[in-house]
């Protein structure tokens, strides 16, 4: 059997266990022994709840999100992103964010962008990107390194809030 419970300490701690074990039975399969082991496996759980629910946040923010590796390829992107940019994961996962230029940045500028967040400082600014569809959108951009264990940047993280309409709000202001 493999069996996952709650435990609690005679302090009022809640632990979780899982429990592997096999019944060995008699000749009329009446149970004579039983041999398994107990783990705690508390923090494990708590480690997969953490996961499951930043996994939802980034999935169901209202903010574009994708990550991209050091060789500056999508790796993950959100619901938001697929809404905004008209992308499917499946269409831009393996490919370079620059599907998305609009070429308001330069090539100068991505690559000083690059050179900063790999040197594990953020970025920030506003960007005008072009979506599959070939419209425009103007987006306030965060890009954040993400170090692994050893502290060298792994992946950069971009959050993106969309500011189209405040941007044309602002030039109908202007005439």
């Amino acid at each position: 059997y493999d069996v996952e419970h709650r435990i609690i300490r005679p302090n009022g701690e809640i632990f979780i266990v899982q429990e592997l074990g096999k019944v060995e039975t008699d000749a009329a399969g009446e149970a004579v022994r039983l041999h398994g082991t107990v783990q705690d496996i508390t923090e494990k759980v708590k480690v997969q709840e953490e996961i499951r629910l930043l996994n939802t946040v980034l999935r169901e923010s209202t903010n574009i999100v994708f990550i991209t590796g050091r060789d500056d390829r999508i790796e993950y992107v959100n619901s938001r992103f697929e809404s905004v940019t008209g992308y499917s994961a499946d269409e831009v996962i393996g490919q370079s964010p620059e599907v998305m230029s609009s070429g308001y940045l330069s090539k100068q500028d991505l690559i000083e962008i690059r050179e900063t967040t790999l040197k594990g400082q953020m970025w920030r600014g506003r960007v005008r990107n072009r979506t599959k569809q070939g419209g425009y959108y103007w987006v306030n951009s965060l890009v954040s390194p993400i170090k692994n264990s050893r502290g060298e940047v792994a992946n950069l993280l971009t959050i993106q809030e969309d500011i189209t309409k405040t941007i044309a709000a602002e030039e109908q202001v202007k005439y």
